[in-house]
């Protein structure tokens, strides 16, 4: 699947399950995070599309101890943007090592890589999540409020450690 395609499915996952601004930062982080094996010339689609380390990370985030809510979601989403990313890995010709290293690849075999499917179902993503924004305004307003909040506290940490503000 193409990077902005990813990024958009994934994402857009994310805000129709009533996710935070801090869970959508989350799943986009997690969305970019498999195909780190391009600029680290690791062979594409191999360890970085196992899903097995994002389950542990689902798990991990779910029983330790986050003072921080918006934290926890953040953690939360990380590594299942990561298993939304492997499974739309999963659903090209390309595949992913589903039972790597036990195992030979895995795909629905639905759509080739930039195949017209992947951007329609990205197209598909797109107006169902404006679509939730449009009858859910208030969720900018939150978004917003979560922003600044966000920005005072890196504010005030920079400062803290001897940054200039």
């Amino acid at each position: 699947m193409k990077h902005l395609n990813h990024r958009i499915i994934t994402t857009g996952v994310a805000l129709l399950s009533g996710s935070s601004l801090p869970g959508l930062a989350g799943a986009l982080a997690g969305s970019a995070l498999p195909d780190l094996d391009i600029p680290l010339r690791i062979p594409h689609r191999t360890i970085t599309h196992w899903w097995v380390p994002g389950i542990f990370g689902v798990f991990a985030t779910l029983i330790l101890p986050f003072s921080d809510p918006a934290w926890k979601e953040f953690c939360l989403w990380l590594p299942i943007g990561i298993l939304l990313h492997i499974a739309e890995d999963s659903m090209t010709t390309g595949g992913v090592p589903l039972l790597w290293p036990f195992g030979k690849r895995f795909s629905f075999r639905l759509t080739r890589t930039g195949g017209s499917l992947e951007y329609l179902l990205s197209f598909g993503i797109l107006v169902a999540a404006g679509a939730d924004l449009v009858r859910n305004p208030g969720v900018i307003d939150e978004w917003i409020d979560q922003a600044q909040r966000f920005s005072a506290f890196i504010s005030f940490h920079f400062t803290f450690f001897g940054g200039r503000s």
